[in-house]
């Protein structure tokens, strides 16, 4: 144990690893949504949309790697596909930063003026 206490993991559940709830059943956060693996991609996704997401900030950068210089899957088309089949839409929308890069506030505006409101 350290002078913080122990780390604990939010009792509420997400629709997947790496997320978390900012604002329950409404505004979930976390880290990029697909998997190098198709099939564990599709899953991922399906999980998300599953939960209600239907809009989706994409906070890198258009040509970003990973730690192995791979270049990330992208997954808004997948996204749509989804959808798609359900009869839905679903918004990617792309607001890069660079990596090690901070936003300004008005950054930060413009992001959360593109969220729907509930």
């Amino acid at each position: 144990m350290n002078q913080f206490g122990e780390f604990a993991f939010p009792e509420v559940v997400t629709p997947a690893t790496r997320t978390y709830w900012v604002v329950q059943d409404k505004l979930l956060a976390g880290a990029y949504p697909g998997k190098p693996e198709p099939a564990k991609h599709r899953a991922r996704l399906q999980a998300l949309y599953g939960a209600g997401m239907r809009t989706f900030i994409n906070l890198q950068e258009e040509c970003e790697t990973n730690n192995d210089r791979q270049p990330f899957v992208r997954y808004d088309s997948d996204l749509r596909k989804i959808a798609a089949k359900r009869n839905d839409t679903v918004s990617h929308l792309r607001f890069p930063i660079p990596d090690g890069g901070t936003a300004r506030s008005s950054f930060a505006s413009a992001v959360m003026a593109t969220l729907p409101t509930a």
